[in-house]
């Protein structure tokens, strides 16, 4: 009851390349946010059981000064594959430590909302279960329903005033993107830039497999 319901519709994380830092939201008030080095982040890919197979994410480990672990956090969602992981990990770690400019075909296109809206539940719940059935797909509308009534018990994040000072990005920043309305809804491109932008990652994908086939071991 109290992961789903009564907590906060989203728990995001802020990458400030300029400072080289990572804010991590836990919850509003003091000690909320965790402030974290890029450059001491420990960074692997995740392995979860999950029906007959497995699922993959991006996890990172903040280590004390003796290098224990004291927390755990996950960015972005599960994969099927290790590949799409690496991919995710890729787009970050060029943003991080180079500049946007350095992405072959930015990818900071915005799809997702976090609006707790009941087209925004169904988007993201029938959405998850692309690749099967329409039927199937449709039994998964009472989980849409109920990802409704638990977003809007939940209170939205609040950054503290010192995150907000510190990650203020100027109204002339080519690469800033306004949240859309909708999940699903893409925002700033034209039909071109949206196929070339398709293309990418498809291209990232297909690298990220060979990559995964010829070095990566499957744990």
């Amino acid at each position: 009851m109290f992961r789903e319901f009564f907590c906060y519709t989203h728990y995001p994380i802020r990458f400030n390349r300029v400072l080289r830092k990572i804010y991590v939201f836990r919850h509003n008030g003091n000690g909320g946010v965790l402030d974290l080095n890029w450059d001491k982040a420990y960074w692997f890919v995740g392995k979860s059981k999950f029906g007959g197979g497995y699922i993959y994410d991006l996890r990172c480990h903040s280590l004390s000064v003796d290098g224990v672990i004291d927390f755990t956090f996950a960015v972005g969602g599960a994969f099927d594959s290790q590949a799409e992981v690496l991919q995710h990990w890729e787009m970050i770690r060029r943003y991080m430590e180079g500049s946007p400019a350095e992405l072959p075909f930015p990818p900071l296109v915005l799809v997702l909302s976090t609006e707790p809206t009941w087209r925004n539940c169904i988007t993201l719940q029938v959405g998850g279960a692309s690749g099967h059935s329409p039927f199937f797909m449709l039994l998964t509308l009472p989980w849409a329903f109920f990802r409704w009534i638990s977003q809007n018990t939940c209170r939205r994040p609040r950054w503290p005033d010192e995150v907000e000072a510190e990650c203020q990005i100027p109204t002339d920043d080519p690469y800033r993107l306004p949240e859309p309305a909708s999940s699903g809804e893409v925002i700033g491109l034209d039909e071109v830039a949206e196929a070339a932008l398709f293309e990418y990652r498809e291209r990232a994908e297909a690298a990220a497999l060979a990559y995964e086939a010829a070095y990566s071991k499957q744990i």
